[in-house]
C-alpha cells in the first residue's frame, strides 16, 4: 500500500472511532459533539429511551341513514410500506401524529361532557382519518363512529387497558 492509502485508512479509522464514541453519554463526548461543526458524527438511537409497551388501535363503524350497519368495527389501515420508506419516510410524521392524537384522546376523554365529543385537533384528526377511509370503503354510509383502544402485551394476545368511544357523526 502507498502512504496515501494508509492515511486514508487512518482517517476512516479515526472517524469510525469517533462515531462509536459519541453514542455514549459523557462530558467528553459532549465536547466532541460541540466541536463537530460539519455534523460528521451523528448520534444514532437504535433503542428508544423509553421502550414501547403499548399500542393504539383506531377502529370505526358506519351506518346508512336507515340504521343498517354497513361496516362493523374495522381498524384503520396503516398504509402500505414502500421501498423508498427505508431511505426517506414521509409518512412517519403522519403515523406519529396519529399515535399522539390517540394518546391525547385517551388521556383527556373525561374532560368533556358525557355524550359530547372532545372538540380538539387530536379528536378531529382521528375523525378525519376514519371518515376518509370509511368513505372509500362504504360510500353509502351516512353515520360514523370511531373508537381508540390501547392494548398492552404480545401482539397475538393483546390485553385492552383503555378505550375511548366517540359519539356518532354524520358524514
Amino acid at each position: 500500500m502507498k502512504p496515501t492509502d494508509w492515511i486514508l485508512v487512518m482517517v476512516f479509522a479515526v472517524w469510525a472511532a469517533g462515531l462509536l464514541a459519541v453514542q455514549v453519554n459523557s462530558p467528553a463526548t459532549a465536547r466532541l459533539r460541540r466541536l463537530d461543526v460539519l455534523q460528521l458524527l451523528p448520534r444514532w438511537r437504535f433503542f428508544a429511551p423509553v421502550p414501547v409497551t403499548s399500542d393504539h388501535i383506531v377502529s370505526y363503524r358506519a351506518w346508512r341513514s336507515d340504521g343498517y350497519l354497513v361496516i362493523g368495527w374495522t381498524p384503520l389501515e396503516p398504509g402500505n410500506r414502500r421501498i423508498m420508506d427505508a431511505v426517506f419516510n414521509l409518512r412517519r410524521r403522519a403515523r406519529k401524529a396519529r399515535r399522539s392524537a390517540c394518546a391525547y384522546v385517551l388521556r383527556h376523554q373525561h374532560d368533556g361532557q358525557p355524550g359530547r365529543p372532545l372538540v380538539t385537533p387530536s379528536y378531529l384528526l382521528l375523525l378525519a382519518a376514519a371518515t376518509r377511509e370509511c368513505s372509500e370503503r362504504a360510500p353509502n354510509a351516512t353515520i360514523i363512529q370511531f373508537r381508540v383502544t390501547r392494548t398492552v402485551g404480545h401482539h397475538l394476545h393483546p390485553v385492552v387497558v383503555a378505550s375511548y368511544l366517540s359519539v356518532k357523526h354524520q358524514l
